[in-house]
């Protein structure tokens, strides 16, 4: 959620980006944790249908900490995000299989299999 949130603020106003910090108050129950997945889902679902090539391929420029200026090509920041939640993906089933809870089998291509046998 945070790597969604963090690049929908800068790619869409290109300024100066204050970190979103969850905690664990703001998600109590995981009712709250899917209510805030869905809506951040929704927000980055709208913001890529706004996208062109030319965006995609343009550059975006955000200030991070310090006054750090960025600047990088608008896909590889997106890119970027679906490989940052690939990384923790694969963190959190480490720590969920160290506890006997392995979330199992989660390949992309499994995935593909099992949309492919779903009714449309």
């Amino acid at each position: 959620i945070t790597c969604q949130g963090y690049y929908d603020q800068p790619l869409k106003n290109e300024g100066e980006y204050e970190a979103t910090i969850l905690t664990e108050a703001q998600f109590p129950t995981l009712a709250a944790l899917e209510e805030r997945w869905k809506a951040e889902r929704h927000e980055m679902l709208a913001y890529l249908d706004t996208l062109t090539d030319e965006k995609l391929n343009g550059p975006i420029r955000y200030v991070i900490e310090r006054g750090v200026v960025r600047e990088w090509v608008l896909w590889q920041c997106l890119y970027h995000c679906v490989d940052h939640g690939t990384l923790h993906r694969g963190e959190a089933a480490a720590m969920l299989t160290i506890y006997d809870q392995s979330p199992g089998d989660y390949d992309f291509t499994l995935f593909l299999v099992e949309r492919k046998t779903q009714p449309k």
